[in-house]
């Protein structure tokens, strides 16, 4: 698929490019308590599942634009591709949490939406939903995915996968913005 990238001009004949992105936001569950009860094995942790994130992005065509301490924003152009990257995410996770002790286990809250964003380089401005997903995760206290109503057909594709694809990844927990 070819992305489409539509070039408009402001009012001060400034190019703003735009185009539409599956915006996937990302952030560690008690990230700041886990990094004061033990920072070193907090970062260990991190990079442990950063990289399982980052090669998971490789194989499902999803790029990190932007970062901050343990938020990860990454931008996929099909939805579908994202809602597959977020199963397997949740569920290597789980594997990884399921053979490590106690405080070397990690959750992290996942949305995903699509829409209008603005191209500036490598960076994406999006519209308010991306800001609504990206603060619904942060209010979440556990392990979450949230998908806004405009993802709602990549869900519905997740759904027709076979059983086989569904094997490979588990289902998320998905609550859907207004």
């Amino acid at each position: 698929m070819s992305e489409k990238v539509v070039k408009l001009e402001n009012n001060f004949n400034q190019v703003i490019e735009r185009k539409i992105a599956v915006i996937f936001v990302t952030d560690v569950v008690g990230f700041s308590k886990l990094m004061e009860i033990n920072e070193d094995e907090t970062l260990k942790s991190f990079r442990v599942c950063r990289d399982i994130l980052d090669k998971l992005f490789s194989e499902h065509g999803g790029r990190v634009f932007n970062t901050a301490g343990d938020s990860v924003l990454a931008e996929f152009q099909s939805a579908v591709s994202a809602v597959i990257c977020a199963n397997e995410f949740q569920k290597l996770l789980k594997e990884r949490n399921n053979s490590v002790s106690d405080d070397a286990k990690m959750n992290f809250r996942i949305g995903l939406n699509m829409g209008d964003v603005i191209v500036e380089g490598d960076n994406l401005y999006g519209d308010q939903w991306i800001s609504k997903v990206a603060g619904a995760i942060k209010t979440k206290e556990e392990a979450q995915a949230i998908v806004t109503g405009k993802i709602e057909e990549a869900q519905a594709a997740y759904d027709a996968l076979s059983d086989e694809e569904k094997a490979r990844s588990s289902r998320p927990v998905v609550y859907n913005l207004p």
